[in-house]
């Protein structure tokens, strides 16, 4: 159950509840928290060099168990206070064994001592704009305790002497070979058909519809409404104006969309930081995400692994 932190005083806590008051609202953790990673509800925040913590109020059932998730650009922290401030201890993912993104944060196993509201504190100290989210979990049956069994005493009771029957020979049987079973032919299975991304190097001749993250002298842009044009001899990207050759920029861009889908180079990058969402449509992440909440979903995909391009 989770208890307040002995450590944590009153100077503490009136501190930690001013911040929340005075702090610029982000959103609240949907509830009920789902047990599925695919419904979680999640929230979408900031950080900067004058807004280093925020606070994400949520509604918790006592006796139920939770795991909470923070991912962000940079590297975040996230703990747990009752709305009167005061820190309450939790247990730490990274701390016992749970695989953590070098940006990422996680609580498990947390289970309330009470129904009611709890806040949710997201923080970094990298003094960079970071943008996050935070992701909620029902885990009551995935981290419930394993409760042993009573240990059964056995009474020992001494065996009674063992009188020996007299041997009697018995002819031996006559063994009827068994039959050959012919073994059934094995069956190979049908191979699995991947869907088929197009790599960059094998587009046919024609202009497509392009949008691109860049990192250009470490300033990370997102760049929408690219035009690509692909003929026999050439392959270039028009931005604002400007007709670059692909081989030139191709160092410093990772491609994202291309005419509505997403591209063999970022879908690999999903499948690699974000396995359980490996195979998802750019339509199905728009209609999840939203289209005002996709640009900055996108930028988080692409600097999981620490590096926006490659």
């Amino acid at each position: 159950m989770a208890t307040r932190n002995p450590y944590w005083s009153y100077y503490d806590a009136t501190t930690a509840l001013n911040n929340y008051y005075y702090d610029d609202y982000t959103g609240r953790l949907s509830t009920p928290l789902s047990d599925n990673i695919a419904t979680a509800p999640i929230v979408f925040g900031s950080l900067g060099p004058t807004d280093v913590l925020d606070f994400i109020p949520v509604s918790l059932t006592a006796g139920r168990e939770y795991m909470i998730s923070a991912v962000g650009t940079y590297p975040v922290e996230v703990a747990i206070y009752d709305t009167s401030g005061y820190l309450l201890e939790f247990f730490d993912g990274g701390d016992i064994g749970i695989a953590e993104l070098y940006t990422q944060d996680s609580i498990v196993g947390f289970t309330p001592l009470y129904s009611g509201d709890y806040l949710l504190n997201v923080s970094d100290y990298t003094t960079l704009y970071n943008s996050y989210n935070v992701m909620g979990l029902d885990t009551t049956i995935a981290y419930a305790p394993v409760i042993s069994p009573t240990p059964v005493i056995e009474q020992i009771v001494e065996p009674e002497p063992v009188v020996e029957p007299e041997l009697v020979v018995e002819p031996e049987p006559v063994v009827e070979p068994e039959p050959v079973v012919e073994p059934e032919p094995v069956v190979e299975p049908e191979p699995v058909v991947e869907p088929e991304l197009i790599p960059t190097a094998s587009l046919e001749s024609g202009s497509y519809s392009l949008t691109a993250i860049a990192n250009v002298f470490g300033s990370i842009m997102f760049l929408d409404g690219l035009t690509e044009t692909v003929t026999s001899t050439s392959h270039t990207i028009e931005y604002n104006g400007t007709t670059f050759d692909f081989e030139d920029v191709d160092g410093i861009i990772t491609t994202v969309v291309r005419d509505g889908e997403f591209t063999s180079e970022f879908a690999a990058e999903i499948a690699e930081s974000f396995p359980d969402s490996a195979g998802i449509s750019y339509g199905v992440a728009i209609t999840l995400i939203g289209q005002s909440n996709i640009e900055e979903t996108l930028l988080t995909v692409a600097g999981a692994d620490g590096n926006y391009v490659g």
